[in-house]
């Protein structure tokens, strides 16, 4: 019996493809429905807190800025924590939605705090999909990245790995990360680099986004 791999299951003809396809949002133009996006800066430039603002307004169906709309309800959210203590971000999230006249979302936003999770393990992998099987979530977020793989981020082969891993909790699930910036050009005047540009890593990170 062969082994070769089925390409007849992944074929698209370009006459089945939808002619007026246009990406679905949870918040147009931040998370894409069944999409990975980055938040991305230099430490400590408030990174969390733009996440933070950013879930409120998804919560409470208010526009971003009061410009960018709530496309899809967001009814529950998944937040993988690594440096940030639950009881701040509920303290932000809390004040945040009292301000738009909303309840807590006391049963709509799960952290996880999973010491040693990485996405480079497969059974660390195979766990996270089998969660994620018998609970929901609209949004998933990590924060920090690079606090949930032990990959060399300057390694496209290895970053790669990783990426094909969220590939595949992308078909049923919004992503988004908190990523860092690389440092600072040295360089006299002004800083040309754009953000993909700018983050920390391989180029494979920022061309993972969608």
């Amino acid at each position: 019996m062969s082994n070769a791999y089925d390409l007849s299951q992944h074929t698209l003809w370009l006459g089945d493809a939808p002619p007026d396809w246009e990406p679905a949002w949870l918040v147009e133009h931040i998370w894409q429905v069944n999409g990975l996006s980055f938040m991305s800066g230099s430490p400590k430039a408030h990174k969390s807190i733009l996440r933070r603002y950013c879930m409120a307004c998804a919560l409470a169906k208010q526009p971003v800025f009061e410009v960018l709309e709530v496309q899809q309800p967001v009814e529950r959210i998944l937040i993988f924590l690594a440096e940030d203590h639950p009881g701040a971000e509920r303290k932000q999230l809390d004040a945040i939605l009292d301000a738009f006249g909303m309840a807590p979302a006391a049963d709509r936003v799960c952290f996880v705090r999973p010491h040693g999770f990485v996405f480079n393990r497969r059974n660390h992998c195979d766990g996270l999909l089998k969660f994620l099987e018998q609970e929901p979530f609209d949004l998933i977020a990590w924060d920090p990245f690079i606090r949930f793989h032990t990959s060399a981020e300057n390694d496209s082969k290895e970053m790669s790995d990783v990426f094909r891993f969220l590939d595949i909790i992308k078909q049923e699930h919004t992503l988004s990360m908190i990523h860092h910036a690389s440092k600072p050009n040295n360089q006299q005047g002004k800083d040309r680099r754009t953000t993909g540009e700018k983050s920390r890593g391989s180029s494979t990170i920022p061309a993972a986004a969608d």
